[in-house]
């Protein structure tokens, strides 16, 4: 069976995905998230931690989120060649503000005065920095907490949580090793053995250091986007192609993947989970940072040909052919991707007079 082949599979079954979560849960004005519908008989109930029945602080959340993931599908296609999909949303379960636990009486005056829908209480975007957790890993992040727990003694309950989390999704992507295995015994055509073999040496790989190759990298992201989905809604990405680039030249030098390879392992990705992802930009000095994954990125949602969260950031010096492909796709493709944001407009508007363009990192080799 071809990518190409399978390229198209992976865009029916998405369609089937999606119908299957509307007949759940009713039409959705949002954004078509890569998560599954629930299994009928799936049923979770969070251990409250305050008289409103709802649970809150980092112990509240860590717990429930733990407990939630030791019961949460797993998931393998394959079909795919990175596993691992989400289904639900702990914040569904925790409605309620425990005015008497966290008052915020102190900022209502300004709230009401300017106007402000402040969100306390509600989930949010994270903003995080994908190149510590490439550079770590989850078994790399887990040893941090570890470390800082003993430098802030003070802070034990907060570290004390983390670790509950990362325990918790490790112990989930370690479930789906079983089931790679399984259907690898099953598994009858050749080139679906082979990336369903590749994609058990990845997860396993991951359950013990960081990722070190393209694939491993774009395993790495799913994951990361699949569980925070999973605990606060989240949607914030990365800058794709800069983070990936390195891993995809090295692979390439190798000789452990070509451009195909990587297309579909993008594809992939894609399809698991609609985070924001930026592609191009520059750097502090102005050079462009359109790269050849750039490229393959585009290619890869062409395609597949659905809904992507993909956003061209547009500069002076953007490479014009890969402006041109985008606006090319925006228009053939008719899915709202890529969108575009001016440069310019976002560093220099008024609010930001004066602030400084933090330096570019050159690498991600160390984090901490």
């Amino acid at each position: 069976m071809t990518y190409k082949e399978r390229i198209k599979l992976l865009k029916e079954k998405k369609v089937q995905d999606t119908m299957a979560k509307i007949r759940q849960n009713g039409p959705m004005d949002s954004d078509d998230y890569g998560s599954l519908a629930l299994p009928e008989d799936f049923s979770f109930q969070p251990a409250p931690n305050h008289e409103s029945g709802g649970f809150f602080g980092v112990s509240g959340w860590s717990e429930n989120f733990k407990r939630l993931m030791e019961i949460h599908p797993i998931y393998v296609d394959p079909l795919e060649i990175l596993c691992g999909r989400w289904r639900v949303q702990l914040s569904s379960y925790n409605l309620k503000w425990p005015h008497d636990r966290f008052p915020y009486g102190r900022l209502e005056p300004e709230q009401e005065r300017y106007g402000i829908i402040h969100g306390i209480g509600s989930d949010t975007h994270f903003a995080p920095d994908f190149k510590i957790g490439l550079s770590l890993g989850f078994p790399g992040i887990l040893e941090k907490i570890r470390v800082c727990r003993k430098l802030h003694p003070e802070r034990k309950e907060f570290y004390d949580g983390e670790e509950t989390v990362y325990l918790a999704i490790m112990n989930w992507i370690r479930r789906h090793v079983p089931e790679i295995r399984r259907l690898m015994a099953a598994e009858t055509d050749p080139e679906l053995l082979r990336t369903l073999s590749q994609m058990l040496e990845c997860n396993e790989n991951l359950l013990f250091r960081e990722p070190r190759t393209f694939l491993e990298a774009c395993q790495w992201i799913s994951w990361y986007a699949s569980v925070s989905r999973i605990y606060d809604r989240d949607g914030v990405g990365c800058m794709l192609d800069v983070l990936l680039l390195p891993y995809y030249e090295r692979d390439l030098a190798e000789g452990r993947i070509t451009e195909e390879d990587a297309i579909f392992v993008l594809a992939n990705l894609l399809v698991v989970e609609t985070h924001y992802y930026q592609l191009s930009g520059c750097d502090e000095q102005g050079n462009d940072l359109t790269n050849k994954v750039s490229w393959l990125v585009l290619e890869a949602a062409h395609r597949l040909n659905i809904s992507a969260n993909l956003t061209i950031r547009v500069h002076d010096k953007i490479d014009p052919a890969f402006f041109r492909k985008g606006i090319e796709y925006l228009f053939t493709d008719r899915h709202g991707w890529p969108r575009f944001f001016g440069d310019r407009g976002l560093v220099n508007y008024t609010k930001n007079q004066g602030v400084t363009l933090p330096p570019f990192p050159k690498n991600s080799a160390s984090w901490w």
